[in-house]
């Protein structure tokens, strides 16, 4: 998301990077409505123009971005356990138990999602 408000970061810039020059990127499900709510919110406030927001959901559609349905097993079972180890959000272990299932490295700024991710084995970007 930091990509949406101009000086995202080295980290952010990096994977966009990645991104641009090859790499592909795998969420959840639950990631996109993550977007949603992030860029109405910043266009009701005046953060984003309507432009702006579109223009943005415009070029994140353009990403090799794949998206992984969870069934409601993962989510009532795995996420669930990776939440309750690892005192996660449910939305935070969506994430951790994705990469732990497809062997990935996880990409976060969450200082909480990048600790557990290392208590469970998972590789960070």
């Amino acid at each position: 998301m930091r990509w949406c408000f101009g000086d995202a970061g080295p980290y952010a810039d990096n994977v966009l990077d990645r991104l641009l020059t090859g790499d592909r990127a795998l969420v959840p499900s639950l990631w996109c409505y993550e977007v949603v709510s992030v860029v109405a919110k910043s266009n009701w406030k005046g953060i984003l123009s309507t432009e702006q927001a579109r223009s943005f959901l415009d070029r994140l559609e353009s990403l090799p971005i794949e998206i992984d349905e969870n069934s409601p097993q993962i989510i009532f079972n795995r996420v669930y356990l990776m939440a309750k180890r690892y005192r996660l959000t449910g939305y935070d272990a969506t994430y951790l138990e994705l990469a732990q299932r497809k062997q990935l490295p996880i990409a976060t700024l969450d200082e909480e999602l990048r600790q557990a991710a290392m208590a469970a084995g998972v590789g960070l970007i």
